[in-house]
């Protein structure tokens, strides 16, 4: 982190990267890349010094944030109204779901969460590899289809025995 005036400033994946790779690997990897969300991974492969895990955790230090190895899927039906499964693919992040709440962001890039809700703001953040959150993602919405549906099957069924009732008194 950097301070300005007294205020620390968050440096982005792409300024703490930049301060561990020669700008020659750094060009090679930006080339490489073909999306921004793999970036870490693809900035490691330039380095035999670290693994694509090592390299995040020295990045996620950097930045000033916790490295997350494992990520676990996360309960959707708690996100704030207006993010959504593609929200949350497309800025790279998952929540951390406790006790029915939000307690957490693991993320790829901490500086593109700015457009989050404001329920999100202030929570800690923490950086993982993209390969890792979107397995992660993707069981989410895996499970959060299951219980819709377990819950609109209870639903329907409901209704059906309503129905059944009122029929059965005329």
């Amino acid at each position: 982190m950097f301070r300005f005036f007294g205020k620390k400033k968050e440096l982005t994946l792409l300024e703490a990267i930049s301060s561990m790779l020669s700008s020659d690997s750094l060009e090679r990897a930006a080339l490489r890349c073909a999306d921004w969300r793999d970036l870490i991974e693809v900035a490691a492969s330039e380095t035999p010094k670290y693994s694509a895990r090592q390299f995040a955790s020295k990045v996620a230090g950097l930045i000033g944030i916790t490295f997350q190895e494992r990520v676990e899927p996360a309960d959707l039906s708690l996100l704030e109204a207006g993010i959504g499964i593609k929200d949350l693919l497309r800025m790279a992040v998952i929540p951390v779901t406790s006790d029915a709440r939000v307690t957490a962001l693991v993320c790829v890039d901490p500086s593109r969460l700015k457009n989050l809700p404001s329920a999100y703001v202030g929570l800690p953040r923490r950086l993982a590899l993209w390969s890792s959150i979107q397995v992660a993602l993707e069981e989410s919405e895996r499970l959060h289809r299951r219980r819709t549906a377990r819950n609109s099957s209870r639903t329907v069924s409901s209704l059906h025995e309503a129905v059944r009732s009122i029929l059965g008194m005329l």
